[in-house]
């Protein structure tokens, strides 16, 4: 698990991440890691039609477990040339759904602004921005790393 900052107009949240990065192990032990999160993001590469496919299975786990819990689908790649057979039908789903490219850092923040607005009930959030550090080029460095490494983590 890692806990990532995110700056918004209302002040600093700490995300508690755990990333289990699709690992179908995870499914056989859903008390374990699923229950009592307050949301989950199924991420998937949207230039994958096997990845496309496990989306259901995810939300299926998740909603078995956890039925009330806040549910964000993300598509990753959208940047890629590669198409896939993927439609979002929002009808379909009835889940917030964001294109995101974390290669190019395209919409990356924007799931994450609406977990936090569904959280707190609070349409108005809104991500601010990475703060910067003014104590010298090292710690400026090594909060940009920390940045860099924690998007990858999330957006892989």
């Amino acid at each position: 698990m890692d806990t990532i900052p995110f700056n918004t107009n209302k002040g600093k949240v700490n995300l508690n991440i755990w990333d289990c990065a699709g690992k179908e192990l995870l499914r056989g032990a859903q008390s374990t890691y699923l229950e009592g999160k307050d949301a989950f993001i199924i991420m998937f590469d949207a230039t994958s039609n096997t990845s496309i496919a496990n989306v259901e299975g995810w939300l299926s786990t998740i909603r078995s477990v956890n039925p009330n819990t806040i549910v964000t689908i993300v598509g990753n790649k959208v940047d890629s040339e590669t198409n896939s057979d993927f439609y979002y039908n929002p009808e379909e789903f009835k889940y917030a759904y964001y294109s995101v490219s974390a290669k190019m850092n395209t919409n990356c923040e924007k799931p994450i602004v609406h977990i936090i607005r569904a959280y707190y009930g609070d349409k108005q959030i809104h991500y601010t921005g990475v703060k910067k550090v003014k104590k010298g080029p090292k710690r400026s460095k090594t909060l940009s790393k920390r940045i860099a490494k924690a998007r990858n983590k999330l957006f892989r």
